[in-house]
């Protein structure tokens, strides 16, 4: 993230995910997108071995990326903050 006074534009997402935001626990860097699968809204992070692609500010679960794939053709990977967080049993809404 850019830091104040910093001539560095912020980072650019996908169309319809907010900006990138700290975790309030662990202060990871993460960006919020709605899951196809539930409708909910989860975290995610930024992650080249993740299995989620987030879209239009839709998260859908890809699977493991391929191994062998030219970097022009990468599609971003994201992780589930949930996955990775010490506090995220805190965030969770049952």
């Amino acid at each position: 993230m850019a830091a104040a006074g910093s001539d560095e534009p912020p980072p650019v997402l996908h169309r319809g995910l907010g900006p990138m935001t700290k975790c309030r626990s662990c202060g990871k860097e993460i960006v919020f997108a709605v899951m196809a699968s539930s409708g909910k809204k989860a975290p995610f992070e930024r992650d080249d071995a993740g299995e989620w692609v987030l879209i239009n500010g839709t998260a859908s679960h890809q699977g493991k990326a391929p191994a062998h794939q030219p970097a022009e053709n990468t599609v971003p990977r994201w992780t589930s903050h949930f996955a990775r967080c010490a506090y995220a049993s805190t965030w969770r809404k049952r």
